[in-house]
């Protein structure tokens, strides 16, 4: 058995306002005390006209997030002239990484609401960014040492989404669009930038 994600949500109406704040906890991320990895969300709707409604969503995350990966290990030169000759070692090294640090999250989106069940266009603008530590390590197949390399990186991006969500009582359908306005990331190494996103989502009820 694991136990994750514990979440504790408060939700509330009031003239025609619907708030809610959330707070998620995974503690038993890896393993470890404590709580690696948490999550504080606040969720506001409000109803502008009969046919339009407006959402803002603001949220704070605490990331440790790890990975591994096989890479090809550094080949062997062997000088043909040397008496003995040690055979070459595996052909891959095992590449460790992981990730510690802050995000931030809001968005803000106008909804044109155009039947009963609340099925909508919306148009958003979102924000997202970060500061992360990041270390990484490479466990070599035949020397038991690790050289491990910190890298601090802070970055962001704003999006421009829009889309439509068709609302139905045993399904929401919401296929959208999503292209980066502006993006940040250091100067310094060379670091993957956000692209146009074609996505679907899709909620069974």
């Amino acid at each position: 058995m694991g136990l994750s994600w514990v979440t504790l949500k408060y939700f509330n109406h009031l003239d025609g306002i619907d708030y809610a704040i959330r707070l998620a906890l995974d503690p038993s991320s890896d393993g470890r005390s404590g709580f690696p990895q948490a999550d504080l969300g606040f969720l506001y709707t409000s109803v502008l006209s009969t046919q339009v409604s407006a959402d803002f969503a603001f949220g704070i995350r605490r990331v440790q997030i790890g990975y591994q990966e096989i890479v090809p290990a550094v080949p062997v030169v062997i000088d043909p002239g040397d008496p003995i000759v040690t055979p070459p070692g595996s052909s891959s090294d095992l590449l460790r990484g992981r990730a510690r640090g802050w995000e931030a999250h809001a968005s803000w989106s106008h909804n044109i609401i155009f039947d009963p069940a609340g099925s909508n266009l919306f148009v958003s603008l979102m924000a997202e960014g970060g500061t992360y530590d990041m270390l990484e390590w490479l466990v070599e197949s035949d020397v038991t040492s690790e050289n491990r390399t910190k890298t601090n990186y802070q970055g962001g991006t704003i999006w421009v989404r829009s889309g439509i969500e068709i609302e139905r009582p045993g399904y929401q359908f919401a296929p959208f669009l999503s292209i980066p306005f502006r993006q940040w990331a250091p100067s310094e190494g060379e670091w993957p930038h956000s692209k146009l996103r074609l996505g679907l989502r899709l909620m069974l009820r």
